[in-house]
């Protein structure tokens, strides 16, 4: 099967990546509470994958923490 090369397949782990988002948070505002505040735009970091080339396939997956079952 020939794919197009501006045709992008995004595969992402949203645990993985909501995890270091908190860490991030953390290291750059020194404070242990700025985890809590981290929100992810995620119709934005697709977008950022995409670089205005044409989504194919998309699929994410990830855990969800015992504190986070509520959202």
């Amino acid at each position: 099967m020939q794919t197009n090369p501006n045709n992008v397949f995004v595969y992402w782990d949203n645990s993985n990546i909501f995890h270091e988002a908190q860490r991030l948070a953390e290291e750059h505002n020194g404070s242990t509470d700025a985890r809590y505040r981290v929100r992810i735009h995620f119709n934005n970091l697709l977008n950022l994958a995409l670089a205005n080339r044409t989504l194919q396939s998309a699929f994410a997956a990830g855990s969800i923490p015992p504190d986070l079952q509520n959202l």
